[in-house]
């Protein structure tokens, strides 16, 4: 059974760098009474921010991401649809095999290296983040497919914390849950970040690369979970929340927020207010259908 991470229930004004800090095992949970609370959250997260001195001691930035149900956990898009697919060694076949037909039917092409080639050297590299660097391509055609829905171990974030809380409201008004949730997640606290490579280890990697527009729109970055197995120089594709279950009391933190899902009408409208919805976020004609229903039948109704 795999392990996951106990949430320690704080209190918003009891939430600082030394809560977040004090133990190696906790992640964390606030339970917020209201929209306007929100805002005050992340006062609070850039009040730890300043604390952590970001700038003089090369820590990370937090990211964020939304769930429509405060109890569902943080599991990739691959979790989902296929969990026998080990090894990132043995997803990248998957999805090298259909890179014709999704060149043709798209007009981009990928400088990506076949599976064989990727699996000898990304085995080899020191650093995880190098064997993508070698090729950035392939990072590039990953995040490509994730983007547009091909099951992917890449979990994604964005540096918006408004993006996530959309996420988490977008379709609020037709669920039914009591409560949702944006997740914050902090890399590194002040030292850098330590990895063990044979411990599920999350890996962090940045926003630039050449891929689809709305990656960019939501200020989008991913997050991988690996081990590497000894011995066979492959990198099992580890649960994000067995990472957080044994973090290090200085790095991966998780804060988890959860909202009434009654709120969605005051979220929505101050996201629609500040040009944040489906459309935007998204650019197609389907999504900018979505957005004038929930505007002017939902939000605007009478």
């Amino acid at each position: 059974m795999a392990i996951t991470p106990s949430f320690k229930r704080v209190a918003l004004d009891d939430l600082s760098l030394s809560t977040i800090t004090h133990r190696a095992a906790d992640s964390f949970e606030v339970e917020l009474d209201d929209w306007s609370q929100f805002h005050q959250a992340l006062a609070k997260l850039e009040s730890i921010d300043r604390e952590a001195d970001t700038a003089a001691l090369g820590s990370t930035k937090w990211l964020f991401r939304g769930h429509a149900d405060s109890e569902w956990p943080i599991i990739s898009t691959l979790e989902r649809f296929n969990p026998s697919i080990d090894t990132l060694e043995e997803y990248y076949a998957y999805a090298y095999r259909p890179r014709y037909g999704i060149e043709s039917a798209t007009g981009q092409q990928w400088n990506i290296r076949p599976p064989h080639e990727f699996a000898e050297e990304f085995g080899q590299a020191a650093v995880v983040l190098t064997g993508f660097n070698t090729q950035p391509d392939e990072y590039a055609y990953l995040v490509y497919l994730r983007h547009h829905g091909f099951p992917s171990p890449l979990l994604d974030w964005t540096r918006s914390p408004y993006v996530a809380a959309f996420f988490a409201y977008s379709r609020a008004y037709e669920q039914r849950q009591e409560r949702v949730a944006v997740f914050a997640y902090l890399e590194a606290t002040g030292r850098g970040k330590a990895t063990s490579p044979a411990s599920p280890t999350i890996y962090s990697f940045g926003p630039y690369t050449r891929t689809a527009p709305r990656h960019y729109i939501q200020q989008a970055e991913y997050t991988l979970c690996l081990r590497k197995r000894s011995g066979e120089g492959r990198h099992g594709i580890c649960s994000h929340m067995e990472a957080f279950a044994s973090r290090d009391a200085i790095q991966d933190v998780l804060v988890k927020f959860t909202l009434p899902r009654s709120e969605w009408r005051r979220a929505l409208g101050y996201l629609d207010q500040h040009n944040m919805n489906a459309h935007t976020l998204y650019g197609s004609v389907d999504r900018l259908m979505e957005t004038v229903a929930v505007r002017e039948m939902l939000l605007n109704a009478d």
